[in-house]
């Protein structure tokens, strides 16, 4: 698998810019099409007193979101531009997780900010949690408060040979290849040690050398443990499983994902 078509979304934030050239650089890198997703800000109805006011409230409000979607794409265009990269421009009338999801699953990759925020049976606002669960496409986290100027050169892989950890390192092996360093952990929890013999001769196939590390969580929060290895080695990818479903409207999480969706400063490749 290599990627060849990324997707990266766009909005007004601050930490946008960092995002885009985030995902450019893994576009040039990959020699792929940059699709920038961007959502359009939803118009209020205006009241019964402010029609009879005349106050022009929908006519203010599609300028003022015709002014961010036009330095949204302005902002993505230049970043394309000066790296030479096929691009594509999209933008939605939803505000929700739906159409990036939809613009998602016929793509390789997904660049979104990460974070984590439970979500409630009314709240319809873009949210990183669920592009993970339901995208089926591998998500690549940046963190709001990171500030990285490049990613892959040392990757830890979380491994416990779940579905979840077994999607996770394959769908990343275009970044594994390229990396300096791969450290494969596994957290033994009781008795249960998986097998890291078999996911370094499958990562050998694949021409990946990577090493391979055994952690106890000593009966605390695996997502902690993982973090502190790899501020000790100085990662910058962390490859996992997402664990979790949606039921109707609501995203139900695993505790170490939901622990890492909303703690770590290290950029994640997550796939379910």
């Amino acid at each position: 698998m290599e990627f060849k078509e990324i997707i990266v979304h766009v909005d007004d934030s601050n930490n946008c810019a960092a995002r885009i050239a985030m995902a450019s650089d893994l576009a040039v890198i990959h020699d792929a099409r940059l699709i920038g997703v961007y959502y359009r800000h939803g118009l209020r109805f205006p009241t019964s007193r402010e029609i009879e006011n005349g106050t022009g409230l929908l006519e203010a409000q599609q300028n003022l979101s015709n002014e961010l979607e036009a330095a949204a794409q302005s902002a993505f265009s230049s970043s394309v531009e000066n790296k030479r990269i096929a691009s594509e421009w999209r933008a939605c009338d939803l505000s929700d997780n739906s159409a990036l999801i939809m613009h998602a699953r016929y793509v390789d990759l997904v660049v979104i900010e990460g974070g984590f925020r439970p979500k409630t049976g009314t709240d319809k606002i873009f949210s990183a949690d669920g592009v993970v669960i339901e995208a089926g496409r591998p998500v690549l986290l940046l963190p709001p408060q990171g500030r990285q100027t490049r990613i892959g050169r040392h990757i830890l892989v979380a491994w416990n040979a779940s579905r979840e950890a077994a999607r996770a390192l394959n769908d990343a092996l275009p970044l594994l290849k390229r990396a300096d360093s791969v450290r494969v952990i596994s957290l033994e929890t009781g008795h249960i040690k998986p097998d890291m013999v078999g996911v370094l001769t499958h990562l050998s196939r694949h021409r990946v050398k990577a090493i391979t590390q055994s952690v106890r969580d000593n009966d605390g929060e695996p997502g902690e443990v993982l973090l502190g290895q790899a501020r000790n080695h100085d990662i910058d990818l962390i490859v996992m499983g997402a664990y979790g479903h949606a039921r109707l409207r609501e995203i139900s999480f695993g505790g170490t994902t939901a622990y890492m969706l909303k703690h770590s400063t290290i950029p994640m490749f997550m796939s379910h």
